[in-house]
């Protein structure tokens, strides 16, 4: 769904997925991801993880198709274990019904949308474009900025970290290589259109028939 339809690759849409193909479908957030369970179990296991890196890697591959930016992710997989909102508590809309989620606790969502700022991308551009993801391996990244956020010894590492700027930085290009690209040929389009042709200038009355007389 976020491949063909862009309203999910907005905040308010991507919200509105979660709520719908996995909250309200009956993902078992408590049972997987052992929210109040001391002990492992053979029932958890990380798929909703494994799908919002999913979308990580969609968005280092479209940095301009999606309005939310990599803050947004990191801050869903933060609170899928911090159980500070109830947005992840419980493993149905039953349990959560019964526990009084909607009054006793706040959402996620709730707080995002308070201050959208921290989590829009500046290089969104909107539109209908459907996304062709590339599922070689040599397009997967590691997602560093989750997995390696508390890693501070290679974080510590000089070379790590230029590496980590020059990823970034060549994100930025591309990004800002595609906006060119559109703005050239939207104002190429408009030149096309008002364009006004050269007006034939004719010869003044007077000087039709003068010609420059040999000394």
């Amino acid at each position: 769904m976020l491949c063909l339809d862009p309203y999910y690759r907005t905040i308010v849409g991507f919200e509105v997925l979660l709520e719908k193909e996995w909250l309200s479908f009956g993902h078992k957030f408590s049972t997987r991801y052992a929210h109040g369970d001391p002990k492992p179990n053979e029932q958890q296991a990380p798929i909703f993880p494994q799908m919002i890196d999913c979308v990580y890697q969609l968005l280092c591959q479209f940095p301009l198709s999606f309005q939310f930016n990599e803050n947004f992710l990191i801050t869903i997989m933060e609170h899928l274990y911090s159980c500070r909102f109830g947005t992840f508590l419980f493993n149905c809309v039953k349990e959560r019904e019964d526990a009084s989620i909607m009054t006793n606790t706040v959402s996620l969502w709730t707080w995002v949308n308070s201050q959208q700022e921290l989590f829009l991308n500046p290089f969104y551009a909107p539109g209908d474009t459907v996304l062709y993801p590339d599922p070689s391996l040599k397009a997967l990244r590691l997602w560093e900025g989750y997995h390696l956020k508390w890693y501070y010894k290679l974080e510590a590492d000089s070379s790590v970290s230029l590496a980590r700027e020059k990823r970034s930085c060549d994100s930025s290009v591309l990004a800002l290589k595609a906006q060119l690209d559109a703005m050239q040929k939207e104002f190429a389009a408009y030149k096309s259109t008002h364009t006004q042709p050269e007006p034939i200038r004719k010869p003044h009355p007077g000087l039709a028939n003068t010609h420059p007389q040999p000394h």
